[in-house]
């Protein structure tokens, strides 16, 4: 199954020109619809699973819970979610962990490095060592290896405008477009 193409297909990627507060952005990604889509979130956690590693423990951020929980049924390791209120870190990060867990950090698409990092530092106070995060979707921006907390995706920006383009979904300009856009390319 082409991840790319299963996305379009369940309806969480989307192209067109979305408002976002003041911008207008050319894709609009939907996975807080992925549970809907059990096939296709199996699917995803199957992909994951070469790419999790020698850890401990999954941390997630919010808006990645389902794809957390997946990732945890598939692999048997625990996952610790973060609430997202901006609590303390102890109130904010439920799970099973104590100190000296190498953790995996997993979301959808990956936020600003600061956010990244903060969220590093959180974890590490409850003693969750995050070293590397791993990403549903990035665009060609992510943080690779040399960043602080290096991000792996699953699917990169390329790869979902190659397959967009080749299913006639997008025209070459649109490609383009897309390719040579330095902020945001995603409504969520």
């Amino acid at each position: 199954m082409n991840l790319a193409r299963a996305l379009v297909a369940y309806g969480l990627l989307e192209a067109g020109l979305f408002t976002q507060g003041e911008q207008v952005l050319p894709l609009r990604l939907r996975l807080e619809l992925l549970p809907a889509a059990p096939a296709l979130l199996a699917h995803i956690a199957e992909l994951a699973l070469p790419l999790v590693g020698p850890v401990e423990r999954l941390v997630c951020l919010p808006d990645a819970l389902p794809l957390g929980v997946a990732i945890s049924l598939k692999s048997g390791l625990p996952l610790v979610y973060s609430r997202g209120r901006g609590e303390s870190p102890v109130l904010d990060l439920v799970g099973s962990y104590d100190v000296g867990h190498p953790a995996l950090l997993l979301m959808n698409t990956p936020p600003a490095v600061a956010t990244l990092l903060e969220m590093q530092r959180r974890a590490a106070t409850v003693g969750l060592e995050i070293g590397r995060g791993l990403a549903l979707l990035a665009p060609a921006a992510a943080p690779g290896e040399d960043s602080p907390l290096p991000v792996v995706p699953l699917l990169t920006l390329a790869q979902v405008v190659a397959d967009l383009q080749q299913m006639d979904w997008l025209t070459a300009g649109q490609a383009q477009a897309i390719q040579r856009s330095a902020g945001p390319i995603f409504a969520g």
